[in-house]
């Protein structure tokens, strides 16, 4: 896979998370609410391994959440 951000090739590998609870939550939700009704729980996504790319340029990982 290329990185979106420089297009140069990205490291495939995973990434495995089996205690902790992590979330994405936009900066707009953020600051509209408490409850942050748009919250993606990437603890589902992270119980088993899930699979991801890491650019060496960018320090950027991409993941599928779905």
């Amino acid at each position: 896979m290329n990185c979106p951000y420089c297009n140069k090739e990205m490291k495939k590998g995973i990434i495995t998370s089996p205690k902790n609870s992590f979330d994405f939550i936009s900066d707009e939700a953020r600051n509209q609410s408490y409850f942050f009704p748009e919250r993606i729980n990437l603890k589902r996504v992270l119980d088993s391994d899930l699979v991801a790319y890491y650019c060496d340029t960018c320090h950027k990982i991409v993941i599928d959440v779905k």
